[in-house]
């Protein structure tokens, strides 16, 4: 299975927690634990998480319609929306794109679904 690697960190402050660095290695571990895939990362960087217009947001989406991944793995929740409206909306809609995984520090999964 091919997956994007969905990062995103708007403010310098959370590059403590959420750095790009480790939002990129995380994912990749993760990836080769299962068997993944990671075709593209896909960054917002220095976008706000509350912002539904980010210009990651259509990329994924644009990979998944070329047929180019078939899914998304993202750090954790709070990357993909820092919203829970928004949130709730994007993980919908990416669930029915297929397969969507959240992970933590450890890379304990958080959350994950396959459809």
């Amino acid at each position: 299975m091919r997956v994007a690697a969905y990062l995103q960190v708007s403010i310098e402050d959370q590059t403590k927690k959420y750095g790009l660095d480790l939002q990129r290695h995380a994912p990749r571990e993760l990836a080769a634990r299962r068997g993944l895939e990671i075709a593209e990362d896909v960054c917002d960087e220095g976008v706000n998480g509350t912002n539904a217009d980010r210009p990651g947001l259509p990329r994924l989406r644009e990979l998944h319609d070329q047929k180019r991944i078939d899914g998304v793995i993202a750090f954790d929740t709070s990357r993909l929306a820092r919203d829970h409206l928004l949130g709730l909306t994007l993980t919908s809609e990416l669930m029915k794109r297929r397969h969507l995984e959240f992970h933590d520090l450890d890379l304990k999964p958080t959350w994950s679904w396959t459809g």
